[in-house]
């Protein structure tokens, strides 16, 4: 290819982001109800890149193999599992935060925000280490915060 890494703007990482971002979007328009499923999301991202003409993924993928997915956890859970995923996905971390909030666990609150805020520009839970980790630290914060109730009851 005629692309030239060292002296192009596209692969510095807000453009890349955003022509990830561009691609999901197209690929979600086109699989709204039910997404593509996990096995076909990375091949409706290719074909993507390559009919937008994206220089600089198609460079890396085809010289380095990489693949770049969504970049964002809710555009790739949407991606892949269309409203239903989406929508459930929004569901967990609404539950969770309001779980955090009702037993004042700022940790929690912490966490999840982090999660979120991450979550936009990277597809954390798609890594088995994310989805460790979140899980983990999700259990674990749940449990070392008692209610007011089991306070209460430990003092008397």
């Amino acid at each position: 290819t005629d692309f030239d890494y060292h002296s192009d703007w596209s692969y510095e990482g807000l453009a890349l982001r955003y022509m990830t971002w561009n691609c999901s979007a197209s690929c979600i328009k086109e699989n709204i109800w039910l997404g593509t499923g996990i096995t076909e999301s990375q091949a409706c991202l290719n074909q993507c890149y390559n009919d937008n003409n994206y220089k600089s993924l198609l460079y890396f993928a085809k010289h380095q193999g990489t693949k770049y997915n969504s970049h964002n956890l809710f555009l790739d859970v949407f991606l892949k599992f269309g409203i239903p995923g989406f929508v459930t996905i929004l569901l967990i971390f609404l539950f969770f935060f309001s779980y955090a909030i009702k037993k004042r666990n700022l940790l929690m609150v912490l966490l999840l925000i982090f999660f979120c805020l991450n979550g936009l520009t990277e597809s954390i839970l798609v890594r088995e280490k994310g989805i460790i980790f979140f899980s983990f630290m999700l259990g674990f914060l749940s449990s070392i915060n008692p209610s007011r109730k089991e306070l209460a009851e430990q003092k008397i």
